[in-house]
């Protein structure tokens, strides 16, 4: 979508490319939400989802999965509980 008639012509190019990219972020992330719905999933989740598929079936501590989010805000510990109520991840001692 192009987003650049809603940009005010008068602001510096700086301020234009930081709003041209909270737009195609809000953009990407509503479809990666579509993408997701018909699995029950979050952006949040998938992205644990995608840590522990790079860990090809080695496990890995809460904290190292944290460190790799790509949203550092999410608990990861409610995340990964969600996820093992959807039998998506088991929790290993």
């Amino acid at each position: 979508m192009d987003y650049s008639r809603h940009i005010n012509s008068k602001l510096p190019i700086n301020k234009k490319l930081v709003i041209s990219l909270l737009q195609t972020i809000n953009e990407v992330s509503s479809k990666m939400n579509s993408a997701l719905k018909p699995y029950g999933i979050s952006e949040p989740q998938f992205n644990v989802l995608r840590i522990l598929r790079g860990q090809k079936g080695n496990p890995i501590s809460l904290a190292e999965a944290q460190e790799q989010m790509i949203t550092k805000m999410s608990n990861t510990t409610r995340l990964i509980d969600k996820l093992e109520a959807k039998n998506c991840v088991r929790r290993v001692n």
